[in-house]
């Protein structure tokens, strides 16, 4: 436990020591589990190899069932390892809400901190993975932790909820619930700031904005509304809109974040949005980057292209000195070789038109 390592110098192969784990329920003591939390914690190769062999997860899932608290405080551990790790829909095609429905009744806050662990990480997971493990026993069991006596055990419950609300499917049927609505004001008014705090998180991912305004006693919005700036994309013409917003900062003397109360944008608005409103960045700012950026490509034009996908920075790298050699370099198709394929795009099409091969495209997003 102590060297890690050890596998890796020694050659040895730590399917062999995981099938020695699993091999029957004895394995639920609470020194396997120890060891099996430790060795997942800290190889993400170990955790990548545990990935691949359902029954092991099966059986780690069952010591969850084990009557020894250690037991289920190490399998929870691995568990929201293994979760956090892109292996939530695997858990879930393992049946994981069963037992996890079993520990959230169990009288002893340990476990309910260490299960609620894995609920908040496996409902963050995916969108899909959080639709599934959404039920009535699940959001009753929730619901009624949200009055435990201990704080944390509140907070984790409170988290999974919101969580959990991340999904569309979800948040439409979650919404509909006033007496969910109920118990999440009143637990906004309640003295302890992590539950609070959590509490508030959930009305807000359910979009209970005036509620949770009222709830917290917040200033009302004033009568000139929400100022919202909305940034277009578009490649290159995200030149003009640097233009416009050094305009309305020398015309009002004041920056973005200081004039609108939320700004948002998309592809190459989407980054100045970040620009300006987290990192708190001028007009002028951005423009000095963006000549900077130009510059040092005009010296690196090979690296522009890796593979022939287009690297995400020249998305955003706009000046005027170099506006033309910018639009030319970074927007325009590489010169194809011969036999070659020159985009991706071309090469797509000409795998999908070959009888001899057969593709598949696969598309999976998580949350930001």
């Amino acid at each position: 436990m102590e060297n890690s390592s050890y596998f890796v110098a020694s050659k040895h192969r730590l399917s062999t020591f995981f099938s020695l784990i699993f091999r029957s329920p004895t394995s639920y003591h609470p020194l396997l589990a120890s060891a099996v939390s430790k060795l997942i914690m800290q190889d993400p190769g170990n955790r990548l190899l545990l990935g691949k062999d359902e029954k092991s997860v099966r059986q780690l899932i069952r010591m969850l069932n084990s009557d020894n608290r250690h037991s289920v405080e190490q399998a929870c551990s691995s568990l929201s390892n293994l979760a956090g790790n892109l292996h939530s829909e695997l858990l879930i095609k393992c049946d994981i809400m069963q037992p996890i429905e079993h520990v959230l009744r169990s009288p002893s806050p340990e476990d309910l901190v260490s299960v609620l662990q894995v609920v908040v990480t496996l409902a963050f997971g995916s969108d899909t993975v959080a639709q599934k493990m959404l039920s009535k026993d699940i959001m009753k069991s929730l619901e009624i932790l949200f009055g435990h006596k201990n704080p944390e055990v509140q907070r984790l419950a409170l988290l999974a909820v919101g969580n959990l609300a991340f999904c569309r499917e979800n948040h439409n049927i979650l919404v509909t619930s006033e007496n969910l609505r109920e118990l999440l004001m009143r637990l906004t008014a309640t003295p302890e700031p992590r539950v609070n705090k959590a509490a508030a998180r959930a009305l807000a991912i359910l979009g209970e904005n005036e509620s949770l305004r009222r709830a917290i006693k917040g200033r009302q919005v004033p009568k000139t509304g929400i100022r919202i700036l909305s940034l277009d994309g578009g490649g290159m013409k995200g030149l003009a809109t640097v233009q416009i917003l050094q305009e309305i900062e020398r015309g009002t003397g004041k920056r973005m974040h200081e004039l609108f109360d939320l700004i948002c944008g998309t592809s190459t608005g989407g980054i100045f949005a970040s620009a300006l409103g987290i990192k708190l960045m001028s007009s002028d700012q951005l423009e000095e980057i963006y000549r900077n950026l130009g510059n040092h490509m005009a010296l690196h034009k090979e690296s522009l292209f890796i593979n022939t996908v287009y690297i995400v920075v020249v998305h955003f790298v706009y000046s005027v000195p170099c506006f033309d050699f910018v639009g030319k370099v970074v927007f325009s198709e590489p010169v194809q070789k011969k036999n070659e394929a020159a985009t991706w795009k071309h090469k797509l099409d000409q795998l999908y038109k070959s009888s001899s091969q057969s593709f598949r495209v696969v598309a999976k997003g998580s949350k930001v």
